[in-house]
């Protein structure tokens, strides 16, 4: 099985998760995608944290970094994976603010997605399996290594489509158009269901 990662490789990653989870199932590959930092404080090689685990899952076999790909080739790979995760850091950062929108690239494949618990992530928890200890990743991931149902498909289908980016232009179009036409108070701000927040 292929647990696949896409983007860049810096210091938000879970390596320590990903480590431990590389030991415990060796029949499991992990296939990181994406450029790795090596300057600055977003190297994972320079943060005291997590260093260690992050040499470790670059030693282990089942643990590939393949480095940065095309945009025009990233489809096949996420394409191509049996899940695929966001695995981030648990604990407090910069990268518990994010909102990666890789989330929907990933549902419009129909595989199978486990996540760290992060707030913006937590709207679609219906869709996507959440984790947060090294425990519960590998019983996440078992889980969703084993989910084949042709309706779980369609409803990540389903929920990438809504937050296409043809439906984000048309919903901003619909909202300038009530601004402009005095049906909005613009100084509210817009609010937005769970299956169309990011």
């Amino acid at each position: 099985p292929r647990i696949g990662y896409v983007g860049r490789i810096n210091r938000k990653v879970d390596f320590a998760t990903i480590a431990a989870v590389a030991r415990a199932k060796p029949d499991w590959h992990w296939v990181l995608v994406g450029p790795v930092q090596t300057t600055g404080m977003g190297a994972p090689d320079q943060d005291p944290q997590i260093a260690e685990s992050y040499r470790a899952s670059r030693q282990l076999s089942n643990v590939h970094f393949l480095g940065s790909k095309t945009h025009t080739d990233l489809p096949a790979y996420v394409g191509h994976m049996d899940v695929n995760t966001l695995c981030y850091r648990p604990d407090e950062g910069w990268w518990r603010f994010g909102s990666p929108l890789k989330l929907h690239e990933y549902l419009a494949t129909g595989r199978p997605v486990v996540g760290t618990g992060l707030p913006d992530l937590m709207a679609f928890a219906g869709v996507i399996a959440v984790a947060r200890s090294t425990e519960e990743w590998q019983r996440a991931l078992e889980g969703a290594l084993a989910d084949r149902s042709p309706q779980a498909v369609d409803v990540r289908r389903d929920v990438a489509s809504a937050n296409s980016w043809d439906k984000r232009v048309d919903e901003l179009e619909q909202h300038l158009r009530a601004m402009i036409a005095g049906d909005v108070d613009v100084r509210e701000p817009a609010t937005r269901s769970a299956a169309s927040a990011n």
